[in-house]
């Protein structure tokens, strides 16, 4: 397979673009990746929220490729050419297509969290109870699977990518997986992101415009009446505060 796609294992050399491509500097890149995955969440309560999960998954994503990834990659280079086999191709390639998957999708939770905490706030407790949040953590990788699976039955394969070290899916063996793939896992998340940050500004912006006015008409009535300056702004913030109860 690999040889009826011009790879083959003794043309698979690494090119060095530049000094960024050295042990070093892929070592330096995993480290900070792990280091993002440390379960603060986990250790303090304040910060144990349905949308530090999702952050937490986010990172769960990174990792997923960071650890198989490195020493290999690492190896690569030091040798100049792949080294471990066909069988590496298809595992590195899966995981790799699997973390970016899951990075997009738990990308795409949190804009949808985000949506309904600021715009849909009164059916936020039951959209996002802590069970429902869970099912759609897990369904962020049920999905992820699936979706980096076709190659492995014959919709495209996995490969080494001569010159950058690393296995992905080799998009010339099926363009329509790569098709596919831009149009559910690029415009699709990129869609939904759209859509939910969108909704959070103008919700915010209509918010803060209903504010101003209730302000203003407040300030109105009360220099009208002759009241303090101090009762006028504890009825402002009684007022802003009614108008987000209300929202």
């Amino acid at each position: 397979m690999c040889e009826e796609n011009g790879l083959h294992n003794g043309a698979d050399s690494v090119d060095h673009d530049g000094p960024d491509d050295c042990p070093l500097s892929y070592l330096l890149s995993g480290y900070n990746r792990l280091r993002e995955f440390i379960p603060l969440p986990l250790l303090n309560r304040n910060l144990c929220t349905i949308t530090n999960m999702y952050i937490l998954n986010l990172a769960a994503a990174e990792i997923v490729v960071s650890v198989p990834s490195m020493p290999v990659t690492v190896v690569t280079i030091v040798k100049q050419h792949w080294v471990f086999g066909q069988t590496a191709y298809v595992v590195l390639g899966f995981f790799t297509i699997l973390s970016f998957i899951a990075s997009v999708m738990s990308l795409g939770m949190i804009a949808i969290n985000r949506y309904f905490y600021i715009v849909k706030c009164n059916t936020y407790t039951n959209t996002f109870s802590k069970r429902k949040a869970l099912f759609y953590g897990v369904a962020v990788w049920v999905v992820s699977i699936s979706l980096a699976s076709p190659p492995l039955f014959g919709w495209s394969e996995y490969n080494f990518i001569p010159g950058k070290s690393y296995c992905f899916v080799y998009w010339p063996s099926n363009v329509y997986y790569m098709y596919f793939m831009i149009t559910v896992c690029f415009f699709g998340h990129l869609s939904v992101m759209a859509f939910s940050y969108y909704n959070i500004l103008t919700f915010t912006r209509d918010a803060k415009r209903k504010v101003s006015l209730s302000r203003g008409n407040l300030s109105h009535q009360y220099r009208k009446n002759g009241t303090s300056d101090e009762t006028l702004k504890k009825n402002n913030l009684d007022a802003e505060q009614s108008l987000q109860h209300e929202d």
